[in-house]
């Protein structure tokens, strides 16, 4: 994985797959989730499905934890998935680097998850 900044106290991380996107897709899809945890229900889903068969309004699925919704004009289906390491320590032994944040979000494709 490649190891973006970090976004409102969350450090990125992108897939191989995901980078092979083309950066406007790319771009459009961060937006996206940014814009989806921000302005969502609190606790704000913990996994976003941005797939080009979804037709419609966002839905959220297992008891609100997912949401679904339409591309952002990619071909592939991505996901978006945010794990709490419990600590910035944590996260940080994970990340191999050190970061003050104990929240990873991961973009992928959906065949690489």
């Amino acid at each position: 994985m490649q190891t973006s900044a970090k976004i409102e106290g969350r450090l990125i991380l992108f897939t191989q797959g995901f980078m092979a996107l083309s950066n406007q897709y790319a771009e459009a899809c961060g937006n996206m989730v940014k814009q989806a945890i921000h302005n969502l229900k609190t606790p704000a889903p913990d996994f976003l499905v941005f797939s080009p068969e979804h037709k419609g309004s966002p839905t959220f699925e297992d008891g609100g934890r997912t949401l679904r919704m339409g591309s952002f004009g990619s071909p592939e289906k991505v996901y978006a998935k945010l794990d709490d390491y419990g600590s910035p320590e944590a996260l940080s032994e994970n990340a191999g680097q050190t970061v003050g944040t104990q929240y990873a979000l991961t973009l992928m494709l959906a065949e690489e998850y």
